[in-house]
């Protein structure tokens, strides 16, 4: 049988979370084109989510009601940016931030969410390395 229940100190109350970014980050060369390919998908996602916390009665969300691509655009929640902004965005956060991608939210084909994540891979990532914002991509 297992021993009695140690009687320590109860354990430290963890740090903050760190800064969250926008729950959906894409990464494009063209955000007003791809505000058109990903947005409907993004206010499928939102609207759902925002009923879904309606129905419960209790709790709340983040994703608002959105019915359009400007909705969208003048929510924190949501980014579609180039990789300069991207940059800029993470910057902003600071360390150890969170970037949220999601590729196929509501239902994104694939092949457009990993258009997004190599572009970051490609064009984000070694710069926030450069400005200390990530670790080095290599393994020690």
């Amino acid at each position: 049988p297992p021993g009695p229940i140690p009687t320590t100190d109860p354990a430290p109350i963890p740090p903050a979370p760190v800064e969250r970014g926008p729950l959906f980050l894409f990464v494009t060369e063209d955000p007003d084109r791809d505000w058109e390919v990903v947005g409907p998908h993004v206010i499928y996602t939102s609207q759902s989510n925002a009923q879904w916390a309606k129905e419960r009665g209790v709790g709340a969300t983040p994703y608002p009601a959105a019915t359009t691509v400007a909705d969208l655009k003048g929510s924190r929640e949501f980014a579609v940016v180039t990789p300069a902004d991207c940059v800029a965005l993470a910057e902003r956060l600071g360390n150890d931030a969170e970037l949220v991608f999601q590729p196929i939210m509501g239902g994104m084909a694939p092949e457009i969410g990993w258009r997004s994540l190599h572009l970051f891979e490609r064009a984000v990532l070694p710069e926030l390395v450069r400005r200390g914002l990530r670790s080095s991509l290599t393994a020690a």
